[in-house]
């Protein structure tokens, strides 16, 4: 994941004993893209992929789940995709 140039909308919150951040974001260089991450304190990823343009990423005990998409349109992971994400953890 590059480094977030803009966050904004985040939401904090635990699962399970585990701390979850979910926010909107603009990362990248130059006008950067929008995504929206899923975030887990967890070094194990409890996230299971259903789209090509989704990736995980880990670093420093967080786990991340995130989507690019070629529209710049914010919130790019739909609402019932994050009840699942959320789901899982």
């Amino acid at each position: 994941m590059s480094e977030i140039k803009k966050a904004w909308n985040v939401i904090e919150g635990t699962r399970n004993g585990l701390q979850i951040v979910i926010f909107d974001s603009v990362i990248g260089s130059g006008n950067g893209r929008y995504c929206t991450p899923i975030a887990c304190h967890t070094s194990e990823n409890p996230f299971t992929l259903s789209f090509g343009s989704e990736e995980v990423v880990q670093s420093k005990g967080w786990t991340a789940l995130y989507q690019l998409r070629f529209i710049q349109v914010p919130g790019t992971i739909a609402a019932p995709r994050l009840e699942d994400l959320v789901g899982m953890v």
